[in-house]
């Protein structure tokens, strides 16, 4: 396993690819740099309080690849604002589709002029398990867990249970709570689950700066000038202006303020996973207290996501 992973590390070194990640076993990957920066979050609610609470009067039909466009549009709605979301292909969606995938089914929730309102995909193997959930309204939501419910009973009449992956901080996550009795399980695994390598950091940081910019816009902050960021043994000058914002390598040294973060640090921040505060405390890590709102601007603690339909 260590020689694949290093491999794949020298891969992605020559393909210059700006951030690895991966959905590992815990205590093996943490050797080669990674971090943990994402933790899943399971909703289980109760077949019998579902089937004898509230109904949706909604038709629901197994999706087929004519419906592939659509579900890739679903996907981008619901979750491609959150950090870590997949940019996922049309040939990915249509192969979640496929006829005889013996894995998982898809279904449709719509409404009566014939437009989809909801999806939900389950496991065949464990059909209480959704990895994949969207619904535009509660009604949709509702439907979606009878229809739900019927499945596992149909395939165990003692099913007493199912399992939604859901992001904690979602309209969904909301909608459930307010009607139903919900267990909120979200494993915390310190060197395995979701984690991330930076690869080359010049393409990532290119691929941040549009994010930082819209960030920083967006919290409107009376500050402008330049930054020298240490990130691990990288060093780039950051600068910010009325304008917005740009990044160039530092190429002698400077009398800048100075932020040092190492590789693994800063790649939690990114992801949200770990705050400013947390950041602080830790080995070479180094944040000017005058800097401190400029970075919290940058390294926002917003929810990541990756869609359980993702893992790998």
């Amino acid at each position: 396993a260590g020689r694949l992973i290093t491999d794949i590390i020298g891969y992605a070194a020559k393909r210059r690819d700006g951030l690895l990640l991966l959905d590992g076993v815990n205590g093996l990957y943490d050797r080669f740099g990674f971090v943990s920066v994402h933790n899943w979050t399971q909703f289980t609610l109760q077949i019998d309080e579902i089937l004898n609470g509230p109904t949706a009067d909604m038709p629901i039909r197994q999706a087929t690849v004519v419906d592939a466009a659509d579900l890739q549009a679903r996907y981008f709605h619901h979750f491609g604002a959150y950090t870590g979301s997949f940019l996922r292909t049309s040939a990915l969606q249509r192969h979640h589709l496929r006829a005889g995938n013996p894995y998982s089914k898809v279904f449709i929730a719509y409404a009566a002029d014939g437009r989809s309102r909801g999806h939900m995909k389950h496991h065949t193997l464990q059909h209480g398990s959704s990895s994949e959930v969207t619904a535009d309204d509660p009604e949709t939501a509702v439907a979606l867990l009878h229809h739900h419910a019927a499945v596992a009973r149909s395939h165990d009449p003692e099913a007493d249970a199912l399992h939604w992956l859901v992001p904690p901080h979602s309209e969904l996550a909301d909608w459930l709570a307010d009607r139903y009795e919900v267990v909120i399980r979200t494993p915390v695994q310190p060197h395995g689950g979701w984690m991330a390598r930076v690869g080359a950091l010049d393409v990532l940081l290119d691929a941040i700066l549009p994010t930082w910019q819209a960030y920083w816009l967006a919290r409107n902050i009376a500050w402008h000038g330049r930054i020298e960021l240490c990130i691990g043994e990288h060093r780039h000058i950051l600068a910010i202006c009325r304008g917005g914002l740009s990044l160039a390598r530092a190429s002698d040294a400077t009398t800048l303020p100075r932020v040092m973060l190492p590789l693994g640090i800063f790649t939690q921040l990114c992801f949200g996973y770990r705050t400013l505060a947390w950041a602080s405390a830790q080995p070479g890590v180094q944040l000017p207290r005058e800097l401190l709102p400029v970075l919290d601007a940058l390294f926002p603690r917003r929810p990541a996501w990756i869609a359980g339909s993702d893992f790998f």
